[in-house]
Protein backbone atom coordinates (compact mmCIF):
# COMPACT_ATOMS: atom_id res chain seq x y z
CA UNK A 1 0.00 0.00 0.00
CA UNK A 2 2.81 2.26 0.43
CA UNK A 3 2.84 2.77 -3.79
CA UNK A 4 -0.65 3.88 -3.18
CA UNK A 5 0.15 6.79 -0.56
CA UNK A 6 3.28 8.07 -1.59
CA UNK A 7 2.89 8.14 -5.45
CA UNK A 8 -0.95 8.57 -5.89
CA UNK A 9 -1.29 11.94 -8.00
CA UNK A 10 -4.07 13.18 -9.92
CA UNK A 11 -2.73 11.83 -13.56
CA UNK A 12 -5.51 10.35 -15.60
CA UNK A 13 -7.12 7.61 -15.98
CA UNK A 14 -6.16 4.83 -18.32
CA UNK A 15 -9.03 5.25 -20.55
CA UNK A 16 -10.11 8.46 -19.61
CA UNK A 17 -8.50 10.30 -22.26
CA UNK A 18 -10.06 7.88 -25.10
CA UNK A 19 -13.55 7.99 -22.70
CA UNK A 20 -13.86 11.82 -23.41
CA UNK A 21 -13.54 11.46 -26.55
CA UNK A 22 -16.41 9.39 -28.07
CA UNK A 23 -19.71 11.08 -27.98
CA UNK A 24 -22.25 9.86 -25.74
CA UNK A 25 -24.21 7.54 -28.16
CA UNK A 26 -20.60 5.53 -28.74
CA UNK A 27 -20.57 5.20 -25.29
CA UNK A 28 -24.01 4.10 -25.15
CA UNK A 29 -23.17 1.24 -28.15
CA UNK A 30 -19.81 -0.11 -26.38
CA UNK A 31 -22.01 -0.02 -22.84
CA UNK A 32 -24.78 -2.37 -24.72
CA UNK A 33 -21.63 -4.35 -26.58
CA UNK A 34 -19.38 -4.96 -23.31
CA UNK A 35 -22.73 -5.69 -21.31
CA UNK A 36 -23.84 -8.34 -23.98
CA UNK A 37 -20.20 -10.02 -23.51
CA UNK A 38 -20.68 -9.91 -19.83
CA UNK A 39 -23.74 -11.77 -20.34
CA UNK A 40 -21.91 -14.39 -23.01
CA UNK A 41 -19.08 -15.22 -20.80
CA UNK A 42 -21.45 -15.53 -17.55
CA UNK A 43 -23.50 -18.18 -19.90
CA UNK A 44 -19.96 -19.98 -20.03
CA UNK A 45 -18.68 -19.83 -16.49
CA UNK A 46 -18.10 -22.95 -15.19
CA UNK A 47 -19.97 -24.01 -11.65
CA UNK A 48 -19.16 -25.93 -8.74
CA UNK A 49 -22.37 -26.92 -7.99
CA UNK A 50 -22.78 -25.10 -4.53
CA UNK A 51 -24.90 -22.47 -5.33
CA UNK A 52 -23.24 -20.03 -2.29
CA UNK A 53 -19.71 -20.40 -4.10
CA UNK A 54 -21.08 -20.02 -7.60
CA UNK A 55 -22.69 -16.71 -6.88
CA UNK A 56 -20.41 -15.77 -4.45
CA UNK A 57 -17.67 -15.69 -7.49
CA UNK A 58 -19.45 -14.61 -10.03
CA UNK A 59 -19.95 -11.53 -8.11
CA UNK A 60 -16.98 -11.18 -7.08
CA UNK A 61 -15.50 -11.45 -10.98
CA UNK A 62 -18.11 -9.29 -12.27
CA UNK A 63 -17.30 -6.20 -9.45
CA UNK A 64 -13.58 -6.04 -9.62
CA UNK A 65 -13.58 -5.37 -13.36
CA UNK A 66 -16.24 -3.24 -13.10
CA UNK A 67 -14.55 -1.05 -10.38
CA UNK A 68 -11.23 -1.31 -12.72
CA UNK A 69 -12.98 -0.06 -16.12
CA UNK A 70 -15.37 2.36 -14.16
CA UNK A 71 -12.56 3.85 -12.17
CA UNK A 72 -9.92 4.68 -15.10
CA UNK A 73 -12.97 5.89 -17.36
CA UNK A 74 -13.65 8.97 -14.52
CA UNK A 75 -10.37 9.09 -12.83
CA UNK A 76 -9.89 12.57 -12.57
CA UNK A 77 -13.22 13.35 -11.71
CA UNK A 78 -12.99 11.66 -8.48
CA UNK A 79 -11.72 13.22 -5.44
CA UNK A 80 -8.40 11.89 -4.20
CA UNK A 81 -9.83 10.03 -1.20
CA UNK A 82 -12.23 8.15 -3.24
CA UNK A 83 -9.80 7.35 -5.67
CA UNK A 84 -7.62 5.93 -3.20
CA UNK A 85 -10.18 4.39 -1.54
CA UNK A 86 -11.26 2.75 -4.98
CA UNK A 87 -7.62 2.14 -5.75
CA UNK A 88 -7.25 0.08 -2.36
CA UNK A 89 -10.37 -2.03 -2.92
CA UNK A 90 -9.07 -3.22 -5.91
CA UNK A 91 -5.91 -4.09 -4.86
CA UNK A 92 -7.11 -5.91 -1.54
CA UNK A 93 -9.37 -7.77 -3.75
CA UNK A 94 -7.57 -8.33 -6.53
CA UNK A 95 -4.98 -10.17 -4.64
CA UNK A 96 -6.60 -11.99 -2.10
CA UNK A 97 -8.68 -13.41 -4.88
CA UNK A 98 -5.42 -14.19 -6.82
CA UNK A 99 -4.12 -15.45 -3.33
CA UNK A 100 -7.08 -17.65 -2.73
CA UNK A 101 -6.35 -19.48 -6.05
CA UNK A 102 -2.60 -19.97 -5.44
CA UNK A 103 -3.72 -21.92 -1.87
CA UNK A 104 -6.36 -23.99 -3.41
CA UNK A 105 -3.73 -25.10 -5.67
CA UNK A 106 -1.13 -25.90 -2.92
CA UNK A 107 -3.68 -27.72 -0.93
CA UNK A 108 -4.78 -29.51 -3.81
CA UNK A 109 -1.30 -30.77 -4.25
CA UNK A 110 -0.66 -31.44 -0.70
CA UNK A 111 -4.33 -33.44 -0.53
CA UNK A 112 -3.04 -35.49 -3.51
CA UNK A 113 0.64 -36.28 -2.14
CA UNK A 114 -0.69 -37.00 1.06
CA UNK A 115 -3.47 -39.80 -0.27
CA UNK A 116 -1.00 -41.08 -2.23
CA UNK A 117 1.90 -41.59 0.45
CA UNK A 118 -0.98 -43.10 2.49
CA UNK A 119 -2.22 -45.47 0.15
CA UNK A 120 0.63 -46.95 -1.33
CA UNK A 121 3.26 -46.58 2.07
CA UNK A 122 1.00 -46.01 5.04
CA UNK A 123 -1.99 -48.39 4.27
CA UNK A 124 -0.05 -50.67 3.43
CA UNK A 125 2.66 -50.62 6.55
CA UNK A 126 -0.09 -50.59 8.70
CA UNK A 127 -2.50 -53.81 7.30
CA UNK A 128 1.00 -55.78 7.69
CA UNK A 129 1.49 -55.41 11.45
CA UNK A 130 -2.22 -55.11 12.65
CA UNK A 131 -1.31 -53.28 15.72
CA UNK A 132 -3.24 -50.21 16.67
CA UNK A 133 -0.41 -48.57 18.35
CA UNK A 134 2.11 -49.03 15.76
CA UNK A 135 -1.26 -47.59 13.30
CA UNK A 136 -1.55 -44.75 15.36
CA UNK A 137 2.11 -44.08 15.85
CA UNK A 138 3.12 -44.48 11.99
CA UNK A 139 -0.22 -42.08 10.91
CA UNK A 140 0.92 -39.68 13.43
CA UNK A 141 4.42 -39.24 11.84
CA UNK A 142 3.45 -39.66 8.16
CA UNK A 143 0.86 -36.61 9.23
CA UNK A 144 3.66 -34.35 10.75
CA UNK A 145 6.43 -35.40 8.10
CA UNK A 146 3.98 -34.52 5.31
CA UNK A 147 2.78 -30.68 6.86
CA UNK A 148 6.98 -30.32 6.92
CA UNK A 149 7.21 -31.35 3.93
CA UNK A 150 4.17 -29.31 2.28
CA UNK A 151 5.42 -25.96 4.49
CA UNK A 152 9.43 -26.75 3.77
CA UNK A 153 8.26 -26.75 -0.07
CA UNK A 154 6.34 -23.39 -0.20
CA UNK A 155 8.68 -21.54 1.72
CA UNK A 156 11.62 -22.66 -0.71
CA UNK A 157 9.58 -22.09 -3.82
CA UNK A 158 8.63 -18.64 -2.11
CA UNK A 159 4.61 -18.84 -3.12
CA UNK A 160 3.79 -16.35 -1.12
CA UNK A 161 5.39 -13.83 -3.07
CA UNK A 162 4.11 -15.37 -6.26
CA UNK A 163 0.30 -15.68 -5.21
CA UNK A 164 0.51 -12.32 -3.16
CA UNK A 165 3.32 -9.87 -2.87
CA UNK A 166 3.88 -9.49 -6.77
CA UNK A 167 -0.01 -9.56 -7.93
CA UNK A 168 -0.58 -6.83 -5.13
CA UNK A 169 2.05 -4.68 -6.31
CA UNK A 170 1.86 -5.33 -10.06
CA UNK A 171 -2.02 -4.29 -9.96
CA UNK A 172 -1.00 -1.23 -7.52
CA UNK A 173 1.51 -0.20 -10.66
CA UNK A 174 -1.00 -0.60 -12.74
CA UNK A 175 -3.56 1.37 -11.40
CA UNK A 176 -1.68 4.00 -9.36
CA UNK A 177 1.37 4.44 -12.12
CA UNK A 178 -0.78 4.60 -15.00
CA UNK A 179 2.06 3.54 -17.25
CA UNK A 180 -0.09 2.24 -19.83
CA UNK A 181 -2.65 4.22 -20.94
CA UNK A 182 -5.01 3.23 -23.77
CA UNK A 183 -5.48 6.06 -25.88
CA UNK A 184 -6.79 4.23 -29.42
CA UNK A 185 -9.55 2.51 -29.85
CA UNK A 186 -7.42 -0.65 -30.04
CA UNK A 187 -5.20 -0.34 -26.99
CA UNK A 188 -9.13 0.92 -25.30
CA UNK A 189 -10.59 -1.91 -26.40
CA UNK A 190 -7.60 -4.60 -25.52
CA UNK A 191 -7.99 -2.93 -22.01
CA UNK A 192 -11.45 -3.14 -21.42
CA UNK A 193 -12.70 -6.23 -22.64
CA UNK A 194 -9.53 -8.23 -21.52
CA UNK A 195 -10.61 -6.86 -17.99
CA UNK A 196 -13.77 -7.97 -18.33
CA UNK A 197 -12.85 -11.67 -19.93
CA UNK A 198 -10.16 -11.82 -17.07
CA UNK A 199 -12.87 -11.62 -14.08
CA UNK A 200 -14.72 -14.44 -15.85
CA UNK A 201 -11.57 -16.83 -16.38
CA UNK A 202 -10.84 -16.13 -12.50
CA UNK A 203 -14.69 -17.54 -11.84
CA UNK A 204 -14.29 -20.29 -14.19
CA UNK A 205 -10.21 -20.83 -12.45
CA UNK A 206 -12.17 -20.55 -9.30
CA UNK A 207 -14.66 -23.53 -9.91
CA UNK A 208 -11.97 -26.05 -11.23
CA UNK A 209 -10.08 -25.15 -8.33
CA UNK A 210 -12.76 -25.27 -5.91
CA UNK A 211 -15.29 -28.09 -6.97
CA UNK A 212 -12.61 -31.36 -5.94
CA UNK A 213 -13.27 -29.87 -2.37
CA UNK A 214 -17.18 -29.86 -2.41
CA UNK A 215 -17.04 -33.16 -4.12
CA UNK A 216 -14.64 -34.50 -0.60
CA UNK A 217 -17.13 -32.81 1.80
CA UNK A 218 -20.36 -34.09 -0.25
CA UNK A 219 -18.65 -37.28 -0.17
Amino acid sequence: MAIIKHNMKNREGITEAYWASLTEDQRFFWKIFTRTIALLAAWFVLKTGCKGFDWFASAFAALVPTLVIESQRSCRKFSSKIRKAIVRIIVFLGSWGIAFLGIAYIAQAAIFAIVTTFSTEVIPSIQRSKSDLFALLIISVSVVASLVAIIRVVRQLQFEDLIFRVPREQISRLLVQRKFVANTLPLFAYFELSTLLAGFAYASLAAVLAKPFFLILSS
